[in-house]
């Protein structure tokens, strides 16, 4: 996808392009000139933003990480928006729409999460960048904590199982879009985040006490 959008700024236009490339191409493989290409803007024009390739891939990292949580929290999924729902229906309505963005995909990249894929590939190499994508996977976790909480509380649990289930999302979605990647189709993401939909379901209902049957 190239960011030609003359609606967008300059500076967002490189940003919305070197998120797509790493997700397309990989960190290393991605050079400025092609960042400069598909943002359809002029080598001077990146360096007038940014120093290095490094330095924009940080600030994608940042933008990748607000956007995301924001995107879920208006969603009303790690939040208390839909009071009417309760936490176990919030967290398996959060896994369907996780599904929904990967149906509505032409490309594989086009779901692939930035984040992810940058701590895949320099977590050992590049500490800095690292940590700023790791940044935006842990805030996640972050804020699906709290409606973790509720929903195991709710369900008989033990809540201090709360942080556990929390990172297991991450891991789950994590997971689900390197199956994607590697058996190259979507169909793979989507079954294994439907089988993660079943195991939530049996963790939430399985603990509940059966009705008791009536005395004869």
């Amino acid at each position: 996808m190239g960011y030609q959008n003359e609606a967008m700024n300059t500076r967002d236009r490189l940003i919305g392009a070197m998120i797509d490339l790493v997700r397309q191409k990989g960190y290393d493989a991605v050079r400025v000139e092609d960042v400069c290409a598909a943002a359809g803007v002029s080598k001077g024009a990146f360096f007038h933003y940014f120093k290095s390739k490094q330095e924009i891939a940080e600030i994608a990292a940042d933008t990748w990480r607000d956007n995301s949580c924001g995107l879920f929290a208006s969603m009303g999924f790690v939040q208390g928006d839909d009071r009417d729902a309760s936490a176990r229906d919030k967290l398996l309505r959060y896994v369907d729409f996780r599904i929904s963005l990967i149906e509505g995909s032409k490309e594989i990249y086009e779901f692939c999460c930035y984040a992810g894929t940058l701590v895949q590939e320099v977590h050992a190499t590049h500490p800095d960048l690292n940590d700023r994508a790791a940044a935006g996977i842990i805030n996640h976790v972050a804020q699906l904590e709290p409606i973790c909480v509720e929903a195991l509380a709710d369900a008989g649990r033990d809540v201090a199982e709360a942080p556990a289930l929390a990172r297991y999302f991450q891991t789950v979605m994590q997971g689900a879009l390197l199956m994607a990647k590697a058996y190259r189709t979507p169909d793979a993401a989507i079954f294994s985040l439907r089988q993660f939909k079943t195991h939530l379901a049996l963790l939430f209902d399985g603990s509940r006490p059966k009705p008791e049957e009536p005395s004869p």
